[in-house]
């Protein structure tokens, strides 16, 4: 992990943060980037407004962006270092900025991502991932890509099966005073499966399978019984035995699955939905997406849905990597 002092040349770095009025969080996290190019600045031994684009790509490398995203930020920032200086500042050796040809350059960008650091994927990897694993993993993990989730899965840890509309393929989530949310055809199936045979089959570590008697109570999600959860037991289960439940390693994939990134999937795979047809995702169905998925923070003494926040993940790179469609999302 980069520390502050990696930085090369932190004189010039900070004159820089200060002249383009970074302050608090965001001057820290150009720190920190800065942090990253130094360690390949100070292996070359000059300042990353000297670079070459070679050199600048070694950088980016070494910087190791998550998303495209993450990338097209780095490239904006070197883009703007390099901006500034070449101006009036003069520090570069010439007045060559090599990165501006390509700072809109996606193909570029992306090249500069680990496709192991990915953490959105499309619905049909979700359910490829989760093929082989025991049907209280594929639950969980199909809730949580629908919408329900909550702080420390709350909303899926109070859900209970009275909770569920077969017909109407919804659950009622009573952690949101009520709110209906329509679930996928995999993810009723799913729950059919487990809340009618009370049995979560599992992989044991040798590669054989196990059959789990589970309580025979009012939750959807309920322990193993034990001597600690007999039959009798009617509460909801707890976070951290439901973080077991997660399948986080998909060692097919070689990456590693978040219950935050795998949430985000399914903003963008609505996203995708919405706009497929049209080619344009308008606020009024990104503060649907928000709405179903429960983004609203309080502002100003009430809840809303922040729009600019939620095109972090909800946006039209993300949908046209995930689902190659050309999309407009509405700013």
């Amino acid at each position: 992990m980069q520390t502050l002092d990696q930085i090369y040349n932190p004189e010039i770095k900070e004159q820089f943060i200060k002249e383009n009025n970074y302050e608090g969080g965001s001057a820290n996290t150009v720190r920190y980037f800065f942090a990253k190019t130094g360690y390949i600045e100070h292996i070359l031994k000059k300042d990353l407004f000297n670079f070459s684009l070679i050199e600048v790509e070694k950088a980016l490398y070494n910087a190791n962006p998550l998303n495209y995203d993450m990338g097209k930020q780095y490239v904006n920032w070197i883009n703007k270092y390099l901006t500034w200086a070449v101006g009036e500042k003069a520090y570069r050796d010439n007045n060559d900025n090599v990165i501006k040809p390509y700072v809109n350059d996606k193909q570029w960008i992306k090249k500069f991502i680990d496709p192991n650091n990915r953490i959105h994927f499309t619905k049909d990897e979700i359910l490829d991932m989760i093929k082989n694993e025991s049907t209280q993993s594929k639950v969980l993990t199909m809730l949580i890509f629908d919408g329900v989730f909550g702080t420390q899965m709350s909303e899926i840890r109070n859900l209970m099966k009275k909770d569920i509309n077969w017909e109407k393929k919804t659950v009622t989530i009573s952690d949101r005073n009520g709110a209906e949310i329509k679930l996928s055809d995999e993810t009723i199936e799913y729950l059919k499966i487990l809340t009618e045979s009370n049995i979560d089959r599992r992989r044991t570590e040798d590669g054989g399978i196990k059959d789990y008697v589970l309580v025979n109570n009012d939750y959807v999600m309920s322990p193993v019984i034990s001597q600690k959860a007999r039959e009798d037991y009617n509460e909801p289960v707890s976070y951290p035995t439901l973080l077991t439940r997660f399948v986080s390693e998909v060692n097919d994939y070689d990456i590693k699955l978040t219950p935050v990134g795998l949430n985000r999937s399914g903003m963008i795979y609505q996203g995708y939905l919405m706009s497929k047809d049209s080619g344009i995702l308008t606020k009024e169905q990104q503060r649907i997406i928000g709405e179903n998925y429960n983004t609203s923070r309080y502002s100003a003494g009430k809840r809303a849905i922040n729009l600019s926040h939620l095109r972090k993940w909800l946006n039209a790179d993300n949908i046209e990597e995930l689902y190659d469609i050309e999309v407009e999302v509405e700013a």
